[in-house]
């Protein structure tokens, strides 16, 4: 499956919730996750249907997620995902138009590679120049794999982060 098939069904969930339960979605992943948590944020809705709200989903928490999909083609890890440059441009969500006034806030494991601390950063700042509400944040000593870890205790600051996100929607 390609990777815009995957986008085209998460948006596709997102708006069978909208529509089953009348609710705007808090969107939230790890890795390609958090690739899919921005690409959310930035969907035009009312492309897919008319009657959904521009802020279908108005916020996301991404941890480790990458954004500018671009610099993946000519490495190992594009052997899975198949993608040319110009496939790899259109999917990548750092220089989509969005609607309205998306919070995003980007986490990483402290011990992350230098690529995913760069990504998260620009995300940031791209995304904030142009209107959004966005937030870096760097989870101490984790790395890709333990950066979820502090999710199991609902005192955490990620989890807290995450809950406040979802609460802004009621």
């Amino acid at each position: 499956m390609r990777l815009a098939q995957i986008i085209e069904q998460v948006r596709a969930s997102a708006l069978f919730l909208w529509k089953r339960y009348d609710r705007r979605v808090v969107a939230s992943g790890h890795s390609a996750g958090g690739h899919l948590t921005a690409c959310l944020l930035a969907t035009d809705w009312k492309m897919y249907d008319a009657g959904a709200p521009e802020d279908l989903v108005p916020s996301g928490l991404s941890v480790s997620g990458l954004f500018d999909l671009i610099p993946l083609v000519p490495t190992t890890v594009n052997n899975a995902l198949k993608l040319d440059e110009p496939e790899a441009a259109r999917n990548s969500p750092l220089h989509w138009k969005f609607s309205g006034r998306p919070v995003l806030d980007a986490w990483v494991g402290g011990g992350e590679s230098a690529e995913y601390h760069r990504q998260s950063h620009m995300l940031v700042d791209e995304w904030k120049k142009r209107g959004a509400q966005t937030a870096y944040r760097e989870i101490a000593g984790a790395n890709h794999f333990t950066a979820l870890a502090p999710l199991h205790d609902p005192e955490s600051e990620i989890s807290l982060r995450l809950a406040a996100l979802g609460h802004a929607l009621r």
